[in-house]
């Protein structure tokens, strides 16, 4: 109240309590630092896009460096990984697990993303090629359904561009780790294909695959 004076306060006694107040005084003022860190956390990637860039001279889009990201992802993962290890996280223990995750789903995705990005582009002008794709059809229908999986993934994200709101397109995981294995067996195919080439072209033998 208004009329309280110091007076009122010292018959309460409070400074036998002195100890126990600044305890809770302490840990309140810790859990407040590790609140506003996860705060600022989630502010700094509101305005994180990806960048984009055309493959060679077409209307297909890929993936641009994301140096910058990957360094803001990896800071924020140490961060998130000490703070969980604080005994004054508790307030916000779920808060900081589910922070977490996204974070893992950003570093997963990206990490997908990347290679099958670089299978994509190594595998493409090879399958734009009507002979090699008569030659091994199998794994040329592999790669289409590679191929517009691929397309519909970009397209969407390139919408978007958000980071974290291109993470939570539906399954975009599920899909980059379904292109990754139908690339390995792609590129197993292959290389099972210029074995053979090779038997019959020695001159194959200094080619790498």
């Amino acid at each position: 109240e208004e009329s309280t004076s110091l007076s009122d306060i010292l018959q309460l006694g409070l400074e036998k309590h002195l100890e126990d107040l600044s305890l809770i005084s302490s840990q309140a003022s810790k859990e407040y630092t590790l609140e506003k860190a996860l705060s600022k956390m989630r502010k700094d990637w509101e305005e994180v896009d990806f960048t984009f860039v055309h493959y060679k001279d077409t209307s297909i889009d890929i993936l641009a460096a994301q140096d910058d990201i990957q360094v803001l992802l990896e800071d924020h993962i140490v961060k998130t990984t000490t703070m969980k290890g604080s005994p004054f996280i508790l307030p916000f223990k779920d808060e900081i697990s589910a922070w977490e995750s996204k974070l893992w789903l950003m570093h997963n995705t990206l990490e997908s993303w990347l290679r099958v990005q670089m299978g994509w582009l190594y595998l493409e002008p090879i399958f734009s090629c009507e002979d090699i794709r008569n030659q091994i059809p199998v794994q040329g229908a592999m790669f289409d359904l590679v191929d517009t999986n691929w397309k519909q993934i970009m397209k969407g994200s390139v919408e978007e561009a958000n980071a974290m709101r291109v993470i939570s397109q539906p399954q975009i995981l599920e899909k980059l780790k379904e292109a990754e294995s139908l690339l390995d067996d792609i590129q197993k195919g292959l290389n099972q294909y210029l074995e053979k080439k090779r038997l019959f072209f020695p001159r194959f033998f200094f080619l790498s695959n």
